[in-house]
């Protein structure tokens, strides 16, 4: 029984983690954001459940594992991304702001 209850928590961990991989490459935010709630909902009750004596249970694990860490390592390396992003449009804003301040006292010459 409780074994049954691990492989439905993990099949929908596992599930969770493909269609976070799916909103990744459609660049859906608002798909991201529901299964983070679903993903920490799914975390707590694998945390409710306790470990697993199932050794059965533990290649199945650690591939989800290696799969969570995956989609983790891409949601970190474009947070990266956007970051520097974001960056970059402040330091064009700047530029343009400070060059679009210059051109004020010229316009009013001509």
């Amino acid at each position: 029984m409780q074994s049954e209850t691990h492989e439905a928590l993990y099949r929908s961990l596992a599930d969770i983690t493909h269609r976070t991989q799916f909103a990744l490459d459609q660049d859906d935010s608002r798909a991201l954001m529901g299964l983070l709630r679903e993903h920490r909902d799914v975390m707590g009750k694998i945390n409710r459940a306790g470990l697993s004596r199932d050794t059965n249970l533990l290649k199945p694990v650690e591939e989800m594992h290696k799969q969570v860490q995956e989609v983790v390592q891409e949601i970190a390396k474009r947070r990266k991304e956007l970051g520097c992003q974001l960056i970059m449009f402040e330091k064009k804003k700047k530029v343009s702001a400070a060059y679009a301040g210059a051109m004020l006292p010229i316009m009013a010459v001509i």
